[in-house]
């Protein structure tokens, strides 16, 4: 059997589900994974050639196939190939299906002489969030919700959905009884310590710093959250219409992304769509004296001016005032 998987990241959701289905119905069965930014296509071509004498079913993968400059004769030499014992499955990146036609004319007359499936798949964020509703039961709120605090690696949405789902069993999915075992949890405590800041529960976020010293995590968060708000209304000055309903705003937020980039990728839609319910505590001049306050203090910190506790429990008190 031959499997040809294309599209965006997402596409790794499903190889992961294509390798899963394989292993249960060949217990046992051996996997042998080749990767071509590693050049390793030539070790993927030996192996795909030779047949153990033992007879035995294996399943080979080359990942990143689109990497290679000759994929239409790399594919040519699959379809000849007898394939009584193998699995095999070709992982290819590519932004949309249009600018390979010859790719899938190709693979269509491949289909008539191997047994063949094509999986391409599009709209990651589309596929991950199918992927977590139909796993965890969840709502489009709380999908989106879980999506921007995990990321969009496939992987490790894969990963963390399997861990919620062995920690629940069989009762229904709950936020607060999940959010203290995610991969996340010290990022999103400080995440709720700003949004309890910006809300004026300060006791709880005061509690929270002394006893975790989580500071400077909390310093940067809420900097963070402050030059968001004013790149929000910096865009909407410019004539980006970013009100409304979530959909319309991912529609226009693909525009604007490169202005939302967290460790080297955007930050999710909804994690700055959900941005803009605090817009309503503040105005612009006082978004521009913390985004000061922020800066003075994380500069008088790092200069041994200012003890980081009373540094950071000061802008608490500036943010409520």
């Amino acid at each position: 059997m031959f499997y040809f998987i294309c599209g965006t990241e997402s596409r790794e959701l499903k190889y992961l589900e294509i390798l899963d289905d394989i292993k249960k119905k060949n217990p046992g069965i051996q996997e042998f994974a080749f990767d071509v930014a590693l050049k390793e296509d030539d070790k993927f071509f030996e192996k795909l050639n030779f047949n153990s004498i033992f007879g035995g079913k294996e399943i080979l993968v080359l990942k990143r196939a689109e990497k290679l400059g000759n994929i239409e004769e790399v594919l040519t030499l699959v379809s000849n190939v007898e394939m009584d014992s193998k699995y095999v499955i070709i992982d290819f990146h590519t932004e949309g299906s249009k600018k390979n036609d010859k790719l899938f004319t190709l693979l269509d007359e491949i289909s008539k002489k191997t047994e063949t499936k094509v999986i391409k798949t599009e709209e990651d964020e589309k596929n991950l969030s199918n992927y977590i509703k139909e796993n965890l039961k969840t709502d489009t709120k709380e999908t989106q919700r879980l999506l921007s605090l995990i990321g969009e690696n496939p992987f490790k949405v894969k990963n963390e959905v399997e861990k919620i789902k062995s920690f629940l069993g069989d009762e229904p999915y709950d936020f607060e009884k999940i959010k203290s075992m995610i991969s996340v949890q010290k990022e999103y405590f400080i995440y709720e310590c700003v949004e309890k800041t910006i809300k004026g529960e300060i006791f709880e976020v005061m509690e929270y710093l002394k006893k975790t010293k989580e500071y400077m995590g909390f310093l940067y968060s809420m900097y963070g959250e402050v030059e968001t708000l004013l790149k929000l209304l910096e865009l909407e000055d410019e004539g980006f219409r970013l009100r409304g309903d979530y959909n319309s705003f991912k529609s226009e937020y693909e525009k604007i992304k490169k202005y939302f980039y967290v460790n080297k990728r955007p930050a999710h839609p909804y994690a700055v769509f959900n941005k803009y319910k605090n817009l309503k505590k503040f105005s612009r001049k006082k978004l521009r004296r913390l985004s000061y306050k922020c800066w003075e203090i994380e500069k008088d910190i790092k200069t041994g001016r200012l003890p980081m506790d009373i540094g950071v429990e000061a802008l608490v008190m500036e943010v409520n005032r």
